[in-house]
């Protein structure tokens, strides 16, 4: 879920439970944004909210599309009911397209939004979520994304946030590691993660050495009993 922000998942996890009917045009209410700082766990959020629901997941980035062309054309293939779709019985229903790091889609092709836009206001193309990601709140001026569409704002996990996530996943690491983890993150998770990877393999490595000790004592010992 989003670290810290419960709420927010359970309000991504109520939109992608909503069904689409056969026929129905894409359009703003099909669109959710969400909004919040770098490295706080947006990602993470969003690929379990739609593995919860069991949906087909269509994750892009600006190497699968940098600019609107390219994303008009995988929208088409996507939405399109091929007849590998029609075998497998997918309907849109149950596909997701998620435009990851949405910020950097505009870096190559400032007309990427407004692409988006037209396609909502003006075309007809079946009609499948689509999760758009973002570190930046700039796009305000937009305002049917903001009015039609679902806005999700993502708070900066705090101290506790953190511990509570590595206390749950990292369990062999201990309270005085995590603590000082969480404290040193700046309300980062990918951050806290990787420090906790880290520590980690620390500890791994450590039990590792710790038993090749042991095992070396255990046959010390043993050879100096035969040589008795």
């Amino acid at each position: 879920m989003f670290i810290g922000n419960s709420r927010q998942y359970t309000k991504l996890t109520t939109w992608l439970q909503k069904s689409i009917e056969p026929g129905e045009i894409l359009n703003y209410k099909h669109i959710c944004i969400v909004i919040g700082a770098p490295g706080i766990g947006k990602s993470y959020g969003i690929d379990k909210a739609v593995k919860s629901i069991s949906k087909i997941l269509y994750r892009l980035n600006d190497l699968d599309c940098n600019n609107s062309k390219d994303f008009r054309d995988l929208l088409t293939k996507i939405t399109s009911a091929h007849i590998v779709s029609q075998i497998n019985n997918i309907s849109n229903n149950q596909k997701v397209i998620w435009l990851d790091d949405f910020d950097s889609y505009l870096i190559f092709d400032r007309t990427f939004l407004h692409t988006l836009q037209n396609i909502l206001d003006n075309e007809k193309f079946p009609a499948i979520q689509i999760i758009i990601s973002t570190t930046s709140a700039d796009m305000k001026h937009y305002t049917k994304f903001y009015t039609l569409g679902t806005i999700i704002k993502l708070n900066v996990p705090d101290v506790a946030d953190i511990i509570i996530y590595l206390r749950n996943n990292y369990k062999t690491l201990s309270v005085k590691v995590i603590s000082y983890i969480a404290e040193t993150s700046n309300g980062s998770v990918s951050c806290a993660i990787h420090m906790a990877n880290i520590e980690n393999r620390i500890l791994s490595n450590k039990l590792i050495e710790n038993e090749e000790n042991e095992l070396k004592d255990r046959l010390k010992k043993r050879a100096e009993v035969s040589g008795r």
